[in-house]
This record gives structure tokens, C-alpha cells and sequence, in this order.
């Protein structure tokens, strides 16, 4: 139960520190005050994938049956693999949203091109998406 405390945090942190790296190798002077304002203004756009995980668990949930216990498993990710596409949506569409807050916020704290911003912050939220739709 601790880690639902202290996960959050520690990836806030890597954010800010990941931006922070970023913004200096895109020749840029950030603030880690400023990179740990845009590390928690990107969890914002996590409500809208929230919310769309919370509506389509209660969808798929509302018209599940399960008469057996053993085979509840098996039940249960046959109705979720109808609506993984959706899932997935939400989340290109929720990283899309935290690059364009990243890029400009990156471009006003460390004084650097909006394109110098885009690359530095597309890189790494690329890859934590990638592996996030991966696993």
C-alpha cells in the first residue's frame, strides 16, 4: 500500500529530472523548480485516460457474468480484448496532450525553440508511452 504513495512521487521526480536534462541538452537553461511544475502539470491529461479506463471497466463490467469461479479469468479477458483499441487510444491520445503541455511549457522555462522543446520532450514521452502500450 506504501507504493501507491510513493510511486507517484518517485515518477513525478524522474519527470522533472528527465525535463530538466532534457531542456539543458536542447540548449536550454531550465529551472527544476519550472521542470517540477511541468513534470505535474503532465498528469493532468491522465484524468481524461482515467476516465475513459473507468467508463469502458464499467461497460464491459455491466454485462459480465460469471457462473464459475475457476473460469472467471478466462471470462473476464475475453470481454476486456474488445475494447484494448479504445484503451490505447486514450493513451496516444493522453501522451499527444502531455507533449504539446510539455513543449510549450519546456520552451518557456528553459528558453529553448518550440521545435528544440517538441524534440527533447517527444523523445522520452515516446518511449514511456511505447512501453507503456507494450506492457
Amino acid at each position: 500500500a506504501v507504493y501507491l504513495f510513493v510511486l507517484p512521487l518517485l515518477i513525478w521526480l524522474l519527470g522533472a529530472v528527465v525535463l530538466y536534462a532534457a531542456g539543458w541538452l536542447a540548449d536550454g537553461s531550465p529551472s527544476f523548480a519550472g521542470t517540477l511544475a511541468l513534470s505535474g502539470w503532465a498528469t493532468v491529461p491522465e484524468f481524461f485516460r482515467l476516465a475513459v479506463g473507468l467508463a469502458t471497466l464499467g461497460y464491459v463490467l455491466s454485462g459480465l457474468t460469471i457462473t464459475s469461479v475457476e473460469q472467471a479469468p478466462a471470462v473476464v479477458e475475453a470481454a476486456f480484448a474488445p475494447i484494448e483499441p479504445v484503451l490505447a487510444l486514450a493513451t496516444v491520445l493522453t501522451a499527444l496532450w502531455q507533449w504539446m503541455l510539455l513543449t510549450g511549457g519546456l520552451q518557456r522555462d528553459a528558453d529553448v525553440s518550440r521545435a528544440g522543446a517538441a524534440v527533447a520532450t517527444g523523445i522520452p514521452l515516446a518511449l514511456w508511452t511505447l512501453i507503456g502500450l507494450l506492457s
